[in-house]
């Protein structure tokens, strides 16, 4: 597990949660969400698109923006995890909208989106288990290592 140590010398933590530890997972979600939070604002306003979509970039642009300039993690945690939630279920269901599109003939179309869409819902799954796992992956360097289990 990340975080813990083993007590043999050759191998103390896995690859991942080495690179975990280097790249400040806080940051790299943070950019993450500004970026899909700049998707949705301007597939709304470059596309005829619903005006729901709006409200998730907004969240999202915010939420990424709260995750790297602030300093506290409490209020945070909780916008996060909000916009994380709602891009997840965005992204399903685009998924799901997108598969109907092999099934009515636009395969190319369809399988391409589908498997753009299926990439960046994974993506969001996996920052909401790594989250919910480990929350101090949030915190970066504000909770001291000894104290964050």
């Amino acid at each position: 597990m990340c975080g813990k140590r083993l007590n043999r010398v050759e191998s103390s933590e896995s690859p991942i949660c080495e690179m975990l530890d280097v790249i400040k997972p806080r940051l790299v979600f943070g950019l993450i969400l500004f970026l899909t939070g700049v998707f949705w604002v301007s597939t709304t306003t470059t596309v005829e698109s619903s005006t729901y979509t709006i409200g998730v970039g907004v969240i999202s642009i915010v939420s990424g923006l709260l995750l790297v300039g602030s300093k506290t993690v409490g209020y945070v945690w909780s916008i996060f995890l909000a916009a994380s939630l709602y891009n997840l279920a965005m992204f399903a269901y685009l998924v799901y909208t997108s598969s109907m599109l092999i099934s009515s003939g636009s395969i190319y179309q369809g399988w391409i989106s589908t498997t753009s869409y299926l990439l960046v819902t994974v993506l969001y799954l996996i920052i909401l288990l790594s989250t919910v796992i480990k929350p101090s992956y949030l915190a970066g360097d504000i909770i001291p290592k000894d104290t964050a289990k």
